[in-house]
């Protein structure tokens, strides 16, 4: 480390000792966090630090935040009380954020058990996580695929193209992360590509290294597309044995509803079909229609795009 790192990492150090005295003075203050570039090497002059404060048990829940100061250096403070807290870090639909943020933040002091359980909880993803990281980054994946085959190989944009591909790549490298038990980090391609170096280095290390052409796109592209089909079973896992379960014909609108309850997977945009369609091009899915009403007194009925699970699929 440089003697300029040196200094910056004593000062940011220096600032957050005396931080942390005030907060320990508080006595409606029972535990404190920190996270982001102070608990990592990432640290630099315009740096801020990342803090989560949480109160004692109050009736009502408490959220706050605050952009406090120490030394001249920001303090970007979260406030929370006890139990909200600990509802956020246990629930479904935060807990893969939360988790993550715990995995990577320094417990500054505690005064509370159940805190300090929480933060030397699991490290690695559950079987509920997993299964919800795979499935909500395989979607957005195929979204993406589906764009880039358009902007690639029917109207040949580069720019556009390439910032897709790039979002793809960043969803590939959260599969790859879920895959390896993992949660997410913020770097999300180089955790992707210290678990899959080969794979990252011919798709993300190849953008920014080459001249960027569509033909070089499309070759990432093509890579892409083949990681995705290669992991198709465990990656829409969750699809599948739902539409097996259900062993009938379901609306999109009703899939949609599913995913929405049980996996927090909003369909934005209209383009959960992507997926579905994605399914019933490789025999895994059979798309139908069937009729439904806008409106429950509508007088005019509409087709509405559905599947069934294909039971001689070898999914």
């Amino acid at each position: 480390m440089n003697t300029n790192m040196s200094y910056i990492k004593k000062r940011y150090n220096s600032a957050l000792e005396k931080f942390i005295e005030k907060v320990r003075r508080d006595s409606n203050i029972i535990a404190a966090f920190s996270y982001g570039s102070i608990t990592s090497d990432n640290l630099w002059g315009k740096s801020d630090i990342d803090i989560w404060l949480i109160l004692k048990e109050n009736s009502k829940k408490v959220y706050k935040q605050y952009s406090l100061v120490e030394d001249d250096i920001d303090f970007q403070v979260e406030l929370y009380s006890r139990n909200y807290f600990i509802e956020l870090v246990d629930s479904p639909q935060n807990q893969n954020f939360f988790r993550t943020v715990l995995n990577e933040s320094n417990l500054l002091f505690s005064t509370d058990e159940t805190i300090e359980k929480l933060f030397n909880g699991d490290k690695f993803l559950g079987d509920r996580d997993k299964e919800e990281n795979l499935l909500k980054s395989a979607i957005y994946g195929i979204i993406c695929v589906k764009k880039a085959e358009k902007l690639l190989l029917v109207e040949e944009e580069l720019v556009d193209g390439f910032s897709l591909i790039q979002k793809l790549v960043c969803h590939i490298a959260c599969i790859e992360i879920a895959l390896n038990n993992e949660f997410r980090g913020r770097e999300v391609i180089s955790q992707g590509l210290n678990l899959n170096p080969d794979f990252f280095n011919c798709t993300y290390m190849t953008l920014i290294k080459n001249e960027v052409t569509i033909l070089s796109l499309v070759k990432i592209l093509e890579l892409c597309k083949e990681y995705i089909e290669e992991r198709k079973d465990v990656l829409f896992h969750p699809i599948v044995r739902w539409m097996k379960e259900e062993g009938e014909i379901r609306g999109v609108s009703m899939i949609n509803e599913y995913l929405k309850k049980k996996y927090n997977i909003s369909n934005d945009g209209n383009e959960l079909t992507d997926t579905y369609n994605w399914l019933a091009e490789r025999d895994v899915l059979i798309k139908v229609s069937e009729s439904i009403k806008l409106m429950d007194k509508s007088k005019v009925t509409f087709e509405e795009a559905a599947y069934y699970y294909n039971f001689d699929s070898d999914i």
